[in-house]
Parts: structure tokens; C-alpha cells; sequence
């Protein structure tokens, strides 16, 4: 069996108000335990051993375990790669190369980033042709409400979805804040991601170039465009051409043939998804199944079956 846990941050920071809610980023001392369960109950492979997996289609029987980081968080760099190293244990980074070395946040963070500061008790916003007025007094009514747009802005095509993200921080005033005292959002910058590179158990994969949704983008020469430059920038930067990729959000409406063979033809050879679940060999290399532990109160994975 193969599980690939998926992780985004690995955090030693308190967060304020509704930030880091779904456990994006997990603590420190929680990854260290995480981390201690696998060395005592399985065999951590690389991505790239995947790959030979599946192509020679010899499954082990043994409790086999990938892991990777999707988006390419500053704390990738400062915190979890050390403990990784600490254990000798292989990962890979998939990272949104549009965003490295910014200060920008992404679509999700700016979200959560803008209704966490907003003062007051509710705003409207119009959804699909229909107005929505959200109660914003509480944390609880904050996090409805940021899950409901997130929700919305993840079955839509880009533009309106940046259309929704504008808006909102503009309501809030989030573009203000910024990643001022906001640690969690940081992005790592190519100095950080070339010092990654450089370890032998570590590998740069690509996550698109904004963390648009692929399957959302309006236009086939602007999907090709955002796949073929987040690849050829991760090239450019590291040195050498990647195989690995992982779809941004990764849910089934979020990827399909047309994505998978763009990816085929940059030369990728890899692209798990974010669907939870582990591997029994009856997948391909494009629709490989991943646990997110903690997020959203998802369980740690029991690797002694």
C-alpha cells in the first residue's frame, strides 16, 4: 500500500483570529509525531521511486509513504526541511513558481487574510446573480462565511473568481495587511528553494504558476501558457528540468485529460491529485490518491494495516 501525505506548512507560530482554522499549517511538534509514526511503521519513499513503481508495476506489499508540500510556504524552508532532515527522510516540494520570492498571498490566503481583519458585524457580496449578506461578529461566523466563498470560488472559472477575491479584499481593506506579522502566508523566495534543490532527499515539483484551478481557466493557450512557464521558471532557477507536478487543488473537477496530457507534453511524469485516499497499484501516475493530515480535522493515516 502507498499512502502520500500532503502537507502545505508546518508551523511554530500562533495564529490570530480565524487564521490557519482548517490546520493548513500544522504545529511543529504534531509533524515531529506524525514524522516518529512512519519511522516506526513504514518505509518512506521519494516521488521519484514512485514513478519506477508504477512504470515497472512491481507494488510492494509493505506499508510505503511519500511525503510532499503543495504551494512552497516560507515555512517549508524554515521548519519542516530541517526536521525532515532530522528523520533522513525524502520529500517533495511542489511549488507555485509565479509566487516565489513575493509577497503576495495566494487566492485562498487573501480570503481568509481579509474577513479575519474586517471589523465589521456582516457584509453583502453577489454570488452567482444573488446578493449574500454574512455575519462577520464572531470567528465562527467569519469561517462560515470564508468556506462558503472558497467553496463558490472553486467551482468557477478564474475570472470570476478573482473578480470575488478583489472584491472582498477590497472590503476588508486585506490587501493592506499583506504578510505583515502573518507568517504562516510567507512564501518561500528561489534562494530558499535552490538551498532545497541542492538535497539529495529533497525534490522541486511545480503547482502551477498562481494557483489558478486548471480546469477553471478560460482559454486552452492560456492553461498551456500557465503549465509550460511554471516549468520552464522552476527550470531556469534550479538548473535543471522538473518531472513532478501536482495539480492546484487537486479535487476531480479540477483536473481531466486535457490537463493531464498538456503535463505529458512538458514532460512531466507525475501529478498526484488532493483526493484523500492511498494507493493499491490500480491507478496511473496522473490520479494517485493523498491525505491532508489535520486539515479540515482529517485523522492521521493508520499505516500498521
Amino acid at each position: 500500500m502507498l499512502t502520500i501525505l500532503c502537507y502545505h506548512g508546518v508551523t511554530n507560530k500562533k495564529s490570530y483570529g480565524i487564521e490557519n482554522y482548517s490546520q493548513k499549517h500544522i504545529h511543529y511538534k504534531i509533524f515531529r509525531k506524525q514524522l516518529k509514526i512512519i519511522k516506526n511503521s513504514s518505509q518512506v519513499i521519494s516521488m521519484d521511486d514512485v514513478v519506477k513503481m508504477y512504470d515497472s508495476s512491481n507494488h510492494s506489499k509493505e506499508n510505503l509513504v511519500a511525503i510532499t508540500f503543495d504551494d512552497g510556504f516560507k515555512n517549508n524552508f524554515e521548519i519542516a526541511a530541517p526536521i525532515l532532515d532530522d528523520f533522513n527522510f525524502k520529500a517533495t516540494f511542489y511549488i507555485t513558481s509565479g509566487l516565489i520570492g513575493t509577497n503576495k498571498l495566494f487566492w485562498v490566503d487573501q480570503l481568509e487574510n481579509s474577513i479575519n481583519h474586517y471589523k465589521k458585524s456582516n457584509f453583502k457580496i453577489v454570488l452567482n446573480d444573488e446578493i449574500f449578506d454574512f455575519k462577520t461578529k464572531t470567528k465562527f461566523n467569519k469561517i462560515n462565511a470564508l468556506n462558503f466563498i472558497k467553496k463558490y470560488c472553486k467551482q468557477i472559472e478564474n475570472t470570476e473568481k478573482n473578480r470575488v477575491v478583489e472584491y472582498v479584499n477590497n472590503l476588508c481593506e486585506g490587501e493592506t495587511f499583506k504578510t505583515k506579522n502573518i507568517s504562516n502566508y510567507e512564501i518561500m523566495n528561489w534562494k530558499d528553494i535552490k538551498k532545497i534543490n541542492q538535497e539529495k532527499n529533497f525534490i522541486i515539483g511545480g503547482h502551477s504558476l498562481k494557483h489558478d484551478l486548471f480546469s477553471k481557466i478560460e482559454t486552452e493557450s492560456q492553461l498551456k501558457q500557465d503549465i509550460e512557464t511554471s516549468i520552464e521558471l522552476i527550470q531556469n532557477k534550479i538548473g535543471h528540468k522538473t518531472t513532478h507536478y501536482s495539480y492546484p487543488e487537486g479535487q476531480s473537477i479540477h483536473f481531466n485529460k486535457k490537463i493531464i496530457k498538456i503535463l505529458k507534453g512538458n514532460g512531466i511524469r507525475c501529478c498526484p491529485t488532493a483526493i484523500d485516499g492511498t494507493n493499491d497499484g490500480s491507478e496511473d501516475l496522473f490520479s494517485l490518491k493523498r491525505i491532508m493530515p489535520n486539515f479540515m480535522g482529517r485523522e492521521f493515516p493508520n499505516l500498521k494495516n
